[in-house]
């Protein structure tokens, strides 16, 4: 597979800061990030956050023409994969982390574990109200 970088994203939150890419491959946007084991399609990102329908998703990243026809593959991919719902996606996530598979003292579900990365690491610039 060819993969594109286009956009990076330093963040800095309380505690750390992170570095996180977007990557493109065949019309569709993924998120790259060391602790995760693969790409995470972008839609299932948002999905796990709680977007869980497209609409949402794309009235968050804009509505105008050129960005939706720019994100129709991507919008198509979590349901190739078979996630659906905010849970799927937080499982989906948790299952790729690496930090999963390396700290063996602290048992975390896959959903724990996808919702500690994305609040505590990946995301930790944005606020998380309901954790």
């Amino acid at each position: 597979k060819q993969w594109y970088q286009r956009r990076v994203a330093i963040t800095a939150g309380h505690e750390r800061k992170t570095k996180t890419n977007l990557l493109f491959n065949k019309g569709k946007i993924y998120l790259k990030f060391s602790s995760l084991t693969d790409n995470i399609p972008v839609v299932i990102i948002f999905k796990a956050m709680g977007l869980e329908c497209d609409q949402a998703v794309v009235q968050l990243v804009g509505v105008e023409d050129n960005i939706i026809t720019m994100f129709t593959a991507s919008l198509a991919e979590p349901k190739q994969l078979g996630v659906y719902t905010q849970r799927q996606a937080l499982e989906f996530i948790g299952k790729k982390s690496r930090m999963r598979k390396m700290d063996l003292k602290h048992k975390r579900t896959p959903v724990e574990e996808a919702r500690e990365l994305l609040a505590n690491v990946i995301l930790n610039h944005v606020p998380v109200v309901k954790f």
